[in-house]
């Protein structure tokens, strides 16, 4: 069972219960009614129920921050182990080699990294964020 790291609004857990088994959703809330909260409670739910190992959220310049700091850390529960990989415009070794740790299968199955979830925020020209699943 989900267990809600911060308890949703109404509004969320009824978008959420209508929208997380669907394979296309689109979240047209107004700014500031928690779409990014129903996003990561749902991918919360897809990776309790094994559906998904990992995630790419692409959000605006001025948005995927917030993802990092503050958005995964207050809504995603504690109980998910993740690995965050930060979109960076310069390509320094380190992001170099947590770009290749996220996607290098070989590496997946030595360090676990398949049992964590996965979220790659990359900039891109894109007015909501968006979700994309990554299916098993």
């Amino acid at each position: 069972m989900y267990i809600f790291k911060t308890k949703p609004f109404k509004h969320q857990e009824e978008v959420l219960e209508n929208s997380w088994k669907r394979p296309y959703y689109g979240l047209f809330m107004e700014m500031g009614l928690g779409k990014s909260k129903v996003i990561i409670d749902t991918i919360g739910k897809l990776k309790l129920d094994g559906e998904i190992d990992a995630v790419m959220i692409v959000a605006p310049k001025g948005v995927y921050d917030n993802w990092v700091k503050q958005e995964i850390p207050n809504h995603l529960p504690d109980e998910f182990d993740r690995f965050v990989v930060r979109w960076q415009p310069s390509s320094s070794k380190a992001f170099q080699d947590d770009t290749r740790k996220m996607i290098d299968k070989e590496n997946d199955r030595n360090d676990k990294i398949r049992e964590r979830i996965q979220l790659s925020l990359i900039q891109c020209i894109v007015r909501p964020a968006e979700l994309f699943y990554v299916s098993k």
